[in-house]
């Protein structure tokens, strides 16, 4: 663990960057500097330009993905609710489950 720290730290130093004396909301690894000024964290890929690490920008992203999935199914399923023709109804019921499948995956 200790040699990734520093493993980490030196490429990051080669690469022109600096250390600074501040340490990661997100990992408490050390934050860096680049040479555009932009401060951000090696470990977690925590970029204080953004406010967000890639975990959270995943998380973020999914949470917006979810929305379009249930609005989706909401609309399908008032669209069954009326639905009398025994070959709409399938494919109605086909998407939907389609989409509960999506939403699932997307939330491991």
């Amino acid at each position: 663990m200790e040699k990734d720290i520093v493993k980490i730290a030196s490429n990051e130093m080669l690469k022109g960057s600096k250390m600074l004396g501040k340490h990661c909301k997100e990992c408490g690894f050390p934050l860096f500097e680049d040479k555009n000024g932009s401060i951000y964290c090696p470990n977690c890929k925590y970029d204080n330009k953004n406010n967000l690490s890639k975990k959270e920008e995943n998380l973020s992203k999914t949470v917006y993905s979810n929305e379009i999935i249930n609005k989706k199914i909401d609309y399908l399923l008032k669209r069954l609710d009326d639905e009398t023709e025994v070959n709409r109804i399938i494919e109605i019921v086909t998407a939907i489950e389609l989409l509960i499948n999506i939403n699932n995956r997307l939330n491991k």
